[in-house]
């Protein structure tokens, strides 16, 4: 990428690599979806939040991983030294 070239090998690689956890937690979003959101977004339903809701609900750090699980992901990615400032 310095070079201003990146080529298709380089970037099968990085696609390869990045396959697993992208498609972990794209898994993860769509159970969600289905089994919170869904539910929960039902027009003339009352029903009550699912229970991981619930609990993650009354502790803190349940939230914090859930978000950190979801945003940074499994096998997160770092910068090489040389890239960084």
């Amino acid at each position: 990428m310095r070079r201003g070239t990146v080529s298709t090998r380089q970037l099968a690689r990085v696609q390869a690599r990045r396959w697993l956890p992208a498609a972990l937690i794209q898994s993860v979003q769509r159970v969600i979806q289905t089994r919170v959101i869904a539910v929960a977004v039902t027009a003339g339903q009352t029903t009550k939040p699912a229970l991981f809701v619930r609990i993650a609900n009354k502790v803190p750090a349940l939230r914090t991983a859930a978000g950190y699980a979801v945003a940074i992901g499994p096998l997160p990615e770092h910068v090489p030294e040389f890239a960084r400032r």
